[in-house]
């Protein structure tokens, strides 16, 4: 049976789809597995070892409104792509008017997705599955998509992620033999984001470790600022590698300190410890899977709050103390 996954983004979501795919893949069905998702996210996609074929979605084309001639050529290109593949079952497991669109472009027998998907996206589907309301995290209520198909008939959570070995060998190579831990001070919400002089001075409280800086080309500025004030022990790796470099140097790292983003869910995915710092959003839905994470948040009736800026004054985020943060760091070391 050939099985079509539809989550082209973002690079938390794309991570909470990796234990269903692994779920399928060891369900001794024989399903061959593709995936649609974001350009920028087929490397990611890429280091599972039960993807047979990643297809990128250019949404930066497709969603072009300057240019929308060549969006509906690009989208005409997916469609063809995909309906000669036949596939049995199309999976959409974004919920949003884009994937649905592909969902159906692909003309699959059973096109599955969830009853509360946003944007119209259920239009699109002739098998819409209703979660229980008390499945709230992203991983469960993905797994609980699949069981209710009957496609697979375990709970069991592994993600299975491959790194390249030269990826390994070049971090090896790049940092010293001393334990180290990450600094990720990033997110796409500027609400998510906790001040960068108390990630430095988080991380003076652990002198027996290196700290790593992480981040994106476009964070380089946040990333040298936290450099400064960390001082020289820091290493400021931001902007220095894809997302097989960054797999690479969570899974050697003692701990990951970071505010709620994709690199966490990424550091989770590889078993490593984190440390993340809650504010708008709610851990119950999208917070680190498992034992492996602690969260630190402040205890505000506003949160979470779901908003991507935050006119509060002092927000939640400045709520949350160094000495907390810290403390729950401690436990990792």
């Amino acid at each position: 049976m050939k099985l079509l996954i539809v989550k082209t983004s973002s690079m938390g979501d794309v991570i909470h789809t990796f234990p269903v795919v692994s779920a399928l893949a060891k369900s001794g069905r024989g399903y061959t597995i593709d995936w649609v998702v974001n350009e920028e996210y087929v490397e990611l996609v890429a280091l599972s070892p039960h993807v047979r074929r990643v297809v990128p979605f250019k949404r930066k084309i497709m969603g072009g409104i300057m240019n929308p001639f060549k969006a509906m050529r690009e989208m005409l290109s997916l469609a063809g792509e995909l309906k000669s593949e036949k596939y049995d079952v199309v999976l959409d497991l974004q919920g949003l008017l884009r994937s649905g669109l592909v969902s159906a472009t692909a003309r699959a027998e059973t096109r599955a997705g969830f009853a509360d998907a946003r944007e119209g996206a259920p239009f699109f589907y002739n098998r819409k599955v209703t979660v229980a309301g008390q499945i709230t995290h992203a991983i469960d209520r993905n797994m609980e998509l699949a069981r209710s198909l009957g496609l697979i008939d375990t709970s069991t959570v592994e993600y299975d992620l491959k790194i390249p070995d030269a990826e390994r060998e070049r971090v090896a190579k790049l940092l010293p033999e001393s334990p180290y831990f990450i600094l990720n001070p990033n997110s796409r919400w500027s609400s998510k984001k906790w001040p960068v002089s108390r990630f430095a001075k988080v991380a003076k409280e652990f002198s027996g470790l290196t700290p790593v800086i992480i981040g994106s080309l476009d964070e380089t500025e946040t990333g040298a600022s936290l450099a400064r004030l960390t001082g020289d022990r820091a290493v400021d790796l931001t902007g220095k590698g894809g997302l097989t470099f960054l797999s690479a140097l969570l899974q050697r790292a003692k701990f990951m300190l970071t505010n709620d983003s994709g690199p966490m869910h990424l550091a989770s995915a590889l078993g490593v410890k984190v440390v993340v710092i809650y504010g708008p959003t709610d851990p119950m839905k999208v917070g680190p899977y498992g034992d492996s994470g602690i969260v630190v948040k402040a205890d505000t009736d506003c949160s979470p709050c779901r908003n991507r800026e935050c006119e509060v004054s002092p927000s939640c985020m400045e709520l949350v103390s160094v000495d907390k943060v810290a403390e729950a760091c401690s436990e990792w070391t």
